[in-house]
């Protein structure tokens, strides 16, 4: 953010200067398109009087490209504070503050996933390589990875749940790549070196009563974190 910034600062400043040597001021009006005229001499032919003195119009030349704009190529670091308060408004949005003891994890190949792991509560269905959950259990993680050639992720959850990416690449040709039809908050945590793609298709077959507006999706709020890298990639075009 701070070279975007500063890029966008000094566009900003050459656009005002072009602005203010073609418009008008408090002091001075500047017509390039007119021929420069002596000023009327109150004093009649033998020069001033009461102090005065004669003055020419000045035609000023700006040309941009006389410009440089340095960009600033500082490397960013961030540092971010995580509260410890628990009556901090933004305390349980931190995946430090929440605690997911049951596991659940699915690998994707070609266009077929495997499922492992069993937890009370929560049903998995394996369509393909099509995950769905339904899940009333908490504190739950499920941890993606592998490749699908044809092949996403659907969750419905009425807790709050863990979606871990490790080197996981998704394409689903008729919809999001993962769809999470939840309002509870989302931790999406991306693995430690992992590369993640997602790839959702040209169009989609969305089941009547739902929303899906996008490759990535959600109802609720996403949380991210993790030092992994997240590609996404939209195909479909909206209609609205």
């Amino acid at each position: 953010m701070r070279r975007l910034l500063f890029i966008a600062l000094t566009v900003c400043a050459i656009s005002a200067l072009s602005y203010s040597c073609t418009s008008d001021d408090d002091s001075e009006v500047i017509d390039d398109s007119q021929t420069p005229t002596e000023p009327a001499n109150p004093g009649g032919d033998g020069g001033t009087t009461g102090g005065g003195s004669s003055s020419t119009d000045e035609t000023i030349d700006l040309d941009l490209n006389d410009f440089d704009i340095a960009l600033d190529q500082t490397s960013l670091s961030e540092t971010e504070v995580i509260p410890t308060d628990e009556a901090a408004e933004d305390y349980d949005d931190y995946i430090e503050h929440s605690d997911f003891t049951s596991e659940i994890a699915i690998v994707y190949s070609g266009a077929s996933a495997t499922v492992t792991g069993e937890v009370k509560g929560v049903e998995v269905t394996v369509s393909g390589g099509d995950v769905a959950v339904n899940s009333e259990t908490k504190a739950v993680k499920y941890s993606l990875s592998g490749s699908a050639t044809e092949g996403s992720f659907k969750i419905y959850s009425s807790k709050k749940f863990c979606l871990a990416l490790n080197g996981v690449s998704l394409k689903n040709s008729d919809g999001a790549a993962i769809n999470i039809q939840s309002s509870k908050s989302a931790f999406v945590v991306l693995g430690a070196g992992s590369e993640n793609t997602l790839t959702d298709g040209t169009s989609y077959n969305t089941p009547d009563g739902e929303d899906e507006k996008a490759t990535l999706f959600s109802e609720g709020q996403i949380l991210f974190s993790g030092s992994g890298t997240l590609n996404v990639n939209g195909n479909k075009v909206s209609t609205r």
